[in-house]
């Protein structure tokens, strides 16, 4: 399972006060088409304890989580982000979380290939990559 979460650039939260996920209403959003129903963003967020369905238009779609990230880097609106593709812009300082203690529901990853091919190195060595990627 790969876990999501709220990011934003650091200078586009330094004017924004959020504490709880009600107050994402007002503020700019950059949206995966995959993550929305209709014409709306659909996040359902947890602390655990809780849940908030956020529902309104975001100001940007994208079709892709990595332009997403992109977006969300250069300041143009908060983003819902796989852990590990805000890793990179989190350590750089492009990211931070927004939110703290809320996160979008994990999402499961697949990957397919042919049995008769496990017998590689090469796909051995890509399976051991990823299963340590995400272990982390």
């Amino acid at each position: 399972m790969v876990e999501q979460r709220l990011y934003a650039a650091p200078a586009l939260c330094s004017g924004l006060t959020l504490s709880s996920p009600e107050d994402l209403k007002d503020v700019s959003l950059v949206a995966h088409r995959i993550r929305m129903r209709r014409e709306l963003v659909h996040w359902t967020l947890s602390d655990g304890a809780r849940q908030y369905t956020l529902e309104r238009p975001p100001s940007i779609i994208v079709d892709d989580p990595v332009l997403v990230e992109g977006l969300v880097s250069q300041g143009l609106g908060i983003g819902l982000l796989s852990d590990v593709l805000a890793a990179d812009g989190v350590a750089t300082g492009r990211l931070v979380q927004v939110l703290q203690g809320w996160s979008g529901p994990p999402v499961p990853l697949y990957y397919l290939y042919h049995q008769q091919l496990s017998d590689l190195p090469k796909v051995t060595e890509f399976l051991k990559a990823v299963r340590e990627t995400f272990r982390a």
